[in-house]
C-alpha cells in the first residue's frame, strides 16, 4: 500500500491509495480529476474508485467530471451527505476493496452530516475486484496499522469547523473517540495544507508542550523545502494536536481563561470552546481552517 498526495486548487490534497500488487488505485477527493488522473498515468496504476470524505465543493466537486473522464470508476460517499453524481453511498462501518486494500469509512459528521474518513488496511488474501462493493464489516486486516484519510475532520496541528447541525459531541467523538482511537502509528492524510495556521494557534494554546515544538520545526523544515507536511501520525496528533487533547492542563487553562470554568464541564465542552476560540484567531477565514 503507498499513499501518493495530489496538491490542487490552493491549499487542498487529493490523494492516490495505491495497491502495489494490482496495480489498482482509489482516488480520495479528486476535485481536479485531470491532475489525479496524470498522476496515476505517471504511477502506472489504474484507478478503479472515488473515496469522497465529503459534500463540500472543493472536495467533492470533480466527482461529476471524474465519472465522465474515467466512466468505470465506483464513486463512494457518505450516506448523510449529497453527491452528484455517485455510486454508492457508505455507512458508518461499510468497506470498500481496492486491490488488496480495505478501506473502512468512519462517519465523522461534525463537519457536514456524512463526512466520513476511510481507515485503509491492507489484508490477508491478496487483491480484490477492481473498485470492491460495500459491505458490513471489513475482512480481517493484517497488522499493519495503515492509514486514514481525514478529508476536513482532522488536520495536521488543527481540525476542521463545526458546521451546520454539528455537535459538540459529535465533534469530540469524531476526533478524540474515532480518529484518536486508531493505532498511533497510523499515517495520517488530510484534506488541507493548513499545517503552518494550525500550528501557531496550537502553540499559543500550549507553549510548553515539546510534542508540538518538535512537530513545528519538522512541518517548518518539509514547507522550506517545497514538500508538503503529510502524512503525520495518529499518535503525533495525538501527542501535539490541542483538539485531541481535552484533558491537557494547558488546553484547559486556554479555555478557562477566555469562555470561563463552565466550559470545562466536560471533554465536548472544552473543545468546542477551543475550536470557537480557533474561529476568530484571526488566522483566516477558509471554511476548514
Amino acid at each position: 500500500m503507498r499513499v501518493v498526495p495530489v496538491p490542487v486548487l490552493e491549499d487542498n490534497f487529493a490523494h492516490l491509495l495505491i495497491d502495489e500488487l494490482s496495480k489498482q488505485a482509489a482516488a480520495v477527493d479528486p476535485v481536479e480529476p485531470a491532475k489525479v488522473i496524470e498522476a496515476a498515468a505517471r504511477e502506472g496504476v489504474i484507478i478503479c474508485s472515488v473515496l469522497t470524505t465529503h459534500s463540500h465543493w472543493d472536495h467533492s466537486g470533480g466527482n461529476e467530471e471524474f465519472s465522465k473522464l474515467v466512466p468505470d470508476a465506483v464513486i463512494y460517499g457518505g450516506k448523510h451527505d449529497t453527491y452528484k453524481p455517485f455510486t454508492r453511498l457508505l455507512d458508518d462501518g461499510d468497506t470498500v476493496r481496492v486491490g488488496g486494500i480495505v478501506a473502512k469509512a468512519l462517519h465523522t459528521p461534525f463537519h457536514t452530516p456524512g463526512h466520513v474518513c476511510f481507515h485503509c488496511t491492507e489484508v490477508a488474501g491478496g487483491s480484490g475486484a477492481a473498485g470492491g462493493a460495500a459491505a458490513a464489516a471489513a475482512p480481517d486486516a493484517a497488522a499493519a496499522p495503515g492509514v486514514v484519510f481525514t478529508g476536513d475532520a482532522l488536520f495536521v496541528a488543527g481540525c476542521g469547523r463545526i458546521n451546520g447541525r454539528g455537535t459538540p459531541a459529535q465533534f469530540k467523538r469524531s476526533l478524540v473517540d474515532v480518529i484518536g482511537a486508531l493505532p498511533r502509528d497510523t499515517l495520517v492524510y488530510v484534506g488541507h495544507e493548513y499545517t503552518a495556521a494550525n500550528l501557531r494557534f496550537a502553540t499559543a494554546v500550549e507553549p510548553g508542550n515539546t510534542a508540538l515544538a518538535a512537530l513545528a520545526e519538522q512541518a517548518k523544515a518539509a514547507l522550506a523545502a517545497g514538500k508538503p507536511t503529510v502524512p503525520s501520525t495518529v499518535g503525533t496528533e495525538l501527542d501535539a494536536n490541542p483538539f485531541l487533547r481535552p484533558a491537557s492542563a494547558e488546553v484547559r487553562a486556554f479555555v478557562s481563561a477566555r469562555l470561563g470554568e463552565e466550559a470545562l464541564a466536560s471533554d465536548e465542552t472544552v473543545l468546542a470552546g477551543l475550536r470557537s476560540i480557533k474561529d476568530s484567531f484571526g488566522l483566516g477565514s477558509s471554511a476548514g481552517i
